[in-house]
């Protein structure tokens, strides 16, 4: 007898606006073979705009950025008065 193994619900989602240059990041929390991840980013490849980018990483690797924007002083004190 084998057992189906069932996906995991989406935990957090948000709509983005992607551009040529940005990157997804895709984090998988069991390991993946390399023939998997492939076929996954060629999936997503195949689905999102030209010049985007996919990164899959697997064995539940997690990368965190803090990006320098036109916009991060402004969120930056946002953060402050929301924990002052």
């Amino acid at each position: 007898m084998t057992m189906k193994r069932r996906a995991r619900p989406i935990r957090r989602m948000a709509r983005l606006s992607l551009k040529p240059g940005d990157i997804v990041v895709v984090e998988y929390d069991r390991m993946l073979t390399v023939e998997r991840a492939r076929a996954l980013r060629t999936a997503l490849l195949d689905r999102l705009p030209k010049g985007v980018d996919v990164l899959v990483f697997d064995g539940g690797l997690r990368l965190k950025a803090v990006l320098a924007s036109q916009n991060a002083d402004a969120v930056l004190a946002d953060i402050k008065l929301r924990t002052a």
